[in-house]
């Protein structure tokens, strides 16, 4: 076996303990409580032995939450009016705190409740409760600085350079784009450079400690920076393992980490950097960064897309391999899943919140989403989550949902939110909720940031016993198993990259972030098309997942090895995109060549990830979409450029491709009352095809469903738990395959599962 494929199959060995395999009727009927939603706890207020004992209680028979996320906080104003909200008594990592958090803990063993352990004060994750500015204030988040002035040569310049560590000095002429490395002429903080003729740019970029004074909690360790991650974990995780050691993996069985990534919300953010960031670039690229710098904030030439690329994937692995990682590792010591997540999971544009988001959750067991503002927040990119999660071989995906749905007004949180946004991520590839969440004071004054999810509630209240048994039936039967995808979508992280700049948006507000792409971007278009409307599953391939030994091809597929699931794709398409890896692009002749279909929407790439190689990139393009409409080779290869992408196009363009969908609806209905959809998951669990079929929306559908195969089905119903053998079925022919066919009736915010049954 390939070195790629081995490595992911350890791994895999090592997770797939993580979620079980086998399905029953039983089970189904009463899924345990590991199934079940263990919502977020904010401690906003006094913690008493008489609080936690009958709040806990009231957690498993009132609400039938399956356990708890304990979440700490301080107490501070919320993002609206000057109200200061309680905060968390006694305070984070005291000894009254663990007091307190020793009696959870034993209460949970006793009502059979697990335990997820937030890992620290608020968010993001990364302060150690204020103790890392305090105690290690240079292991605290970096930014980069540019500091630029323009002169005119032929000129002796002398000038004191910026504080902080000097990461490059480059001259770039403005004219030419030429570019030298001025460095060399620093001495001490003394620049000292005979500049020749021409107009020049002097700039001096810098990588320094975050003044943040308006928002000290947010004052965060270096995530770039494995020694400080390193001290982090000392000062804050080990106080709870001296502590709580043989409560891990068993009461406490997951770590929860928050919003680690680029994004704060002061003008820094984006720029977050480390100051061993060129060694880093240097043993990834075999050349020094220096010149490269200035194509962060502006066009360098020709090399500006593959310089964008390098520095920018430089800073992802940076990322991926510090915070999450360090975390997982220290996780794995004590019998601990990690899980977390960064800002931005599902925006349109990664660069400037979490690098890459593919690649942020390779060193995590849970890959975990948060559904935030409103129940269709994101939901474009919400299976960008689920398809790390199929690449790396990972059985659970886990989402913090309902945070601030209603806060800003721009939905009322009722009973149907709770079961619309659930299925609109379940039918994603989540398959475990945190609901955001209860509060240790639930009166309103004291919740800083609703909706109030507990029993408390008297809205939600009544309906969580009810929810959490749905909740847990759908977690139960999508956990684990393989899911069907037939289409492969490429992530365009390259392009995506090239087209980042810093600072492109001084002005930004929070809602900007994210939302820096070219206009032909529409990954996250095809999403949800292809979701909600084209009703056809698909996959993320990160480029180099897909030009790796992971991935081959061969009678017209291409397969995703994997020990768990493993996924064979008939289509790949090459969403727009400027920039490309050639690797990848290669990949794709290949797949073309041998026989594959390809789609590509909205803009061929002409610029290569990769130094100079774009005109490699342009002669493989040009190779595959030789002439408008379909380009078929004699292999039977099928090619063709869609430039503008519809739900009627991209279904006609499948259609005349000729390849058969795993799952249709007649008539393809297109529910969409409250903002809802019809859509569907299929996995392959304990030898069944097992299909998840959800009608978020506020209408009902009745229409007829066809699944690939002749199939023995049961409906087995996650509201009630009931199941039904089904007999009202046919099996039709549809260009030589086999179809099981049968009406669908679903209300308004109704989900069905359909399994394949042993008969």
């Amino acid at each position: 076996m390939k070195k790629t494929i081995a490595l992911c199959c350890l791994f895999a060995t090592c997770t797939s303990i993580f979620a079980q395999t086998s399905i029953s009727k039983k089970d189904f009927k009463s899924p345990n409580f590991s199934f079940k939603p263990a919502p977020f706890w904010h401690m906003n207020g006094t913690m008493t032995n008489q609080g936690l004992d009958s709040q806990m209680r009231d957690i498993k028979y009132k609400s039938n939450f399956g356990g708890v996320t304990i979440l700490p906080v301080s107490a501070q104003k919320g993002f609206t009016g000057d109200v200061v909200y309680p905060g968390t008594a006694p305070a984070y990592l005291t000894e009254g705190y663990f007091d307190s958090y020793t009696r959870i803990l034993d209460n949970a063993n006793n009502l059979g409740l697990k335990v997820i352990w937030y890992d620290d004060l608020d968010f993001p994750s990364g302060s150690a409760g204020g103790r890392m500015k305090k105690m290690y204030p240079e292991d605290t988040r970096k930014v980069l600085i540019k500091t630029d002035s323009i002169i005119n040569g032929p000129l002796l310049l002398e000038m004191t350079v910026p504080n902080g560590k000097i990461m490059a000095a480059v001259a770039m002429n403005t004219v030419n784009k030429s570019r030298v490395d001025i460095s060399k002429n620093i001495i001490n903080q003394s620049f000292r450079w005979e500049a020749p003729a021409g107009k020049w740019k002097i700039m001096f970029f810098t990588c320094d400690v975050v003044s943040n004074s308006d928002m000290p909690n947010d004052v965060a360790v270096d995530y770039l920076d494995p020694i400080a991650v390193k001290k982090y974990i000392v000062l804050n995780n080990e106080a709870f393992a001296k502590r709580y050691q043989k409560y891990f993996g068993k009461t406490i069985t997951q770590i929860f980490f928050d919003d680690v990534g680029f994004f704060t919300l002061d003008k820094h953010g984006e720029r977050t950097w480390t100051k061993g960031f060129n060694e880093k670039f240097m043993s990834l690229y075999h050349k020094d960064p220096s010149l490269l710098y200035p194509a962060l904030w502006e066009d360098i030439g020709p090399e500006t897309d593959a310089a964008r690329v390098a520095l920018f994937n430089t800073r992802a692995e940076l990322l991926s391999e510090g915070f999450p990682k360090l975390v997982k590792e220290w996780c794995h010591q004590y019998g601990l899943k990690s899980s977390g997540h960064p800002p931005g999971n599902y925006e349109i544009q990664p660069v400037d919140m979490n690098g890459d988001i593919v690649k942020y959750y390779r060193h995590q067991d849970i890959p975990l989403m948060d559904l935030i503002f409103s129940h269709t927040h994101g939901r474009d990119g919400f299976k960008l989550i689920s398809s790390s999660a199929n690449m790396y071989d990972k059985p659970i995906v886990a989402a913090e949902i309902y945070g601030a749905i209603g806060w800003f007004n721009a939905e009322k949180f009722t009973q149907k939110t709770l079961y619309k946004a659930g299925m609109d991520v379940f039918v994603r590839g989540v398959n475990f909720l945190i609901p955001h969440g209860m509060w240790y004071n639930p009166a309103k004054a004291a919740v800083r940031i609703p909706p109030l999810i507990s029993e408390y509630n008297p809205e939600i209240g009544p309906y969580l016993k009810d929810y959490n048994e749905w909740a847990g039936r759908v977690s139960y039967m999508l956990q684990g198993g393989k899911t069907v995808s037939e289409i492969a979508i490429l992530y365009p992280i390259a392009s995506l990259q090239s087209y980042f700049k810093f600072d492109a948006n001084k002005t930004k507000s929070i809602g900007d972030w994210g939302k820096y792409a070219s206009p032909t971007t529409d990954y996250l278009k095809l999403s949800d098309m292809f979701t909600m409307n084209v009703h056809r599953d698909f996959t993320f391939l990160h480029p180099e997942v897909l030009s790796s030994d992971q991935v081959t091809i061969a009678d017209k597929i291409m397969t995703l090895h994997n020990e768990l699931n493993e996924q064979q794709y008939k289509i790949v398409i090459m969403p727009g995109e400027s920039t490309i890896s050639l690797k990848s692009l290669e990949k794709i002749k290949t797949f073309y060549d041998q026989g594959g279909a390809v789609i590509a929407t909205s803009e061929l790439p002409m610029h290569a990830a990769e130094f100079g190689q774009d005109e490699e990139v342009i002669k493989i393009v040009q190779s595959i979409f030789s002439k408008p409409g379909i380009n078929i080779n004699k292999n039977g290869g099928k090619a063709i450029y869609i430039n503008n992408p519809t739900v009627s196009i991209l279904s006609e363009t499948l259609l005349a491709l000729k390849i058969s969908a795993d799952v249709q609806f007649e008539n393809n209905p297109q529910p969409n009352a409250g903002e809802g959809a019809l859509s569907y998951i299929h996995k392959i669990k304990d030898g069944k095809n097992i299909y998840f079929i959800a009608n978020s929306a506020e209408e009902s559908v009745h229409t007829f469903v066809e699944l690939k195969g002749q199939l023995h089905l049961e409906q087995w119903n996650p509201n009630t738990g009931m199941t039904e053998a089904l007999t009202n079925v046919q099996y039709i022919q549809k260009e030589g395959i086999v179809y099981t066919r049968l009406p669908l009736n679903l209300n308004p915010i109704q989900s069905t599962f359909l399994i394949e049954s042993n008969k």
